[in-house]
């Protein structure tokens, strides 16, 4: 997993494709940071082309238990805990995109079927269809 976020760092150049590269916990002190690696793009991090910036992220001791508690770390890879995080907590990531990598799975999300959504339109539209039907 990656983020798509836009900006341009002080130098002008435009930082497209973001990383996490690092997670620093502390479990006794209840806090950490995460690091997150910048690059121009997808392109760029796959061709191995240096990275552009670097963000650190201070995990806060209140918001620790429910993103790294022991339970969490032990049934989810840290990476996933680390990224949900960035983009709840941190005002940059809180409007940035996944970006899936090469050869990661794309997430199954719940379709409801076609005939399920044309019997929900019909059962919504009943009135209208039976006033044009005649009946």
């Amino acid at each position: 997993m990656a983020l798509n976020q836009t900006t341009e760092n002080e130098s002008g150049v435009v930082v497209a494709y973001w990383k996490v590269s690092g997670l620093n916990l502390s479990f006794i002190g209840k806090r950490g940071f995460i690091t997150v690696t910048g690059f121009l793009t997808e392109d760029a991090r796959l061709a191995d082309k240096d990275q552009i910036t670097l963000k650190q992220v201070k995990i806060e001791p209140e918001k620790f238990d429910t993103y790294f508690s022991d339970e969490l770390m032990a049934a989810t890879n840290p990476k996933d805990l680390a990224y949900k995080y960035i983009k709840e907590n941190n005002e940059f990531f809180m409007d940035s995109t996944d970006a899936l990598e090469a050869g990661e799975p794309i997430p199954s999300v719940p379709v409801k079927s076609s005939i399920a959504l044309i019997l929900d339109l019909v059962h919504e539209n009943q009135n209208t269809i039976n006033m044009l039907l005649g009946v």
